[in-house]
């Protein structure tokens, strides 16, 4: 592996795990604060921030940066 392919590499999990945290960020705003919604949505929104924060924790596992 040479030096490009290596930030290459570094580059695109940076990315990703940006645009999965503005996405984690975006469903704070819209569910997190919000105390009187529906169960369902709210069950809903921890379910899919659970699945990006695994998402994350295997892409970080993935590309060894832990």
């Amino acid at each position: 592996m040479n030096v490009e392919e290596y930030f290459g590499m570094v580059i695109n999990v940076i990315i990703s795990i940006t645009l999965l945290v503005l996405i984690m960020i975006f469903f704070y705003i819209i569910y997190g604060e919000k105390e009187k919604m529906v169960s369902s949505k709210k069950r809903y929104a921890l379910e899919i921030s659970s699945f990006l924060w695994k998402l994350m924790i295997y892409m970080m596992c993935r590309f060894s940066i832990l």
